[in-house]
Parts: structure tokens; sequence; C-alpha cells
């Protein structure tokens, strides 16, 4: 899956959503209403939901929200209108990083949250704060049962920090 925008010259804000088959080498136009600007494209359980934004109220500067696609169309299905990424700033990072990952049919993904940044979890219904320390997080994966992060915590550099997670929490 991917989004897409015809070069015209001019700065185009609104994507189409393209599936791309690999057995056959085709593409597949999804989603082509030219009505909100993708940031997130989410795969859970066979269903296809996006993080988007129609950009009425605050531009390109309007946080994004969930929608389901459904018969080539996007139906909202939670506000959300939060920061979706990490947008703590700082000279001492190194490289980049993916910031989000489905795991056990489950989205995840780093938002900033006042003075932090959190891991929220979104199940295709409700969206919750799953991890919120004081800090700023960069990147995380689950290993059996651990969270692992790369983060700036207590004024020092990027770590890895592990945080056990009890067996019903993910």
């Amino acid at each position: 899956y991917f989004s897409s925008t015809v070069a015209t010259g001019l700065p185009e804000f609104y994507d189409d959503l393209n599936k791309y088959s690999l057995e056959s080498k085709s593409k597949e136009k999804l989603y082509s209403n030219q009505k909100l600007s993708l940031s997130k494209i989410i795969l859970i359980k066979d269903e296809v939901f996006v993080m988007a934004s129609d950009m009425k109220s605050f531009g390109v500067n309007q946080n994004s929200d969930f929608y389901k696609l459904i018969d080539k169309n996007f139906e909202k299905v939670l506000t959300f209108g939060k920061s979706a990424s990490g947008s703590i700033g700082s000279d001492v990072r190194f490289g980049s990083y993916k910031n989000n990952l489905v795991y056990k049919d489950d989205f995840y993904f780093i938002g900033t949250l006042n003075d932090r940044t959190c891991i929220y979890k979104f199940d295709g219904e409700n969206v919750e704060e799953f991890f919120k320390p004081l800090g700023s997080i960069d990147d995380f994966i689950f290993y059996k049962d651990s969270l692992y992060v790369i983060g700036l915590f207590n004024n020092t550099i990027q770590e890895l920090y592990e945080a056990r997670l009890k067996k019903d929490d993910v």
C-alpha cells in the first residue's frame, strides 16, 4: 500500500491510496477523491485505515484523524486531532526512525503529548495512551514480554530502555 500524487509542478497536499501486487506487478487505485491528506497507512485485521487530515481547519498544520477504507472511500472512525509524531527537538539524536508498527492486531505510534512523547495504541475503533514516560521516545519495538524504546530520558543522550509489561498489557 502506498500513497501518491500526480506531479503538476504545483504543491499538492491530497493523496491517492494505491495497492501494488508483487505477484501480478500491477497497481490498483483504492482511493482518489482528493479530499484527504494521508499521513499514515495502517493495516489491521485485513482492513485498511489511514491517519489523515481534511485540512479544513488549520491547513497543512492540522493534526490527523482515523479513517477506514470502505468501498473506495474513507469514513471517519475516530477524531484524534493530536500530534501523531514526535516533535520534541534535540541536537543529540542520531539517525531516523520508523515511529509506528502493528503488533498483535493493534497499531502503535509515537505522538507528542504536552511536554513528552507517548506511545498510542489504536485497535481500529479506539485510541489510548499506551506508554507515556517523562521524556522523548524516538523508536520502539515489542519483544517477548517487554517493550524496548530508544529515547532521551533524565537529561541523557539516546539510550535503549526496556519496560517489562504484564502479559495482559499487550
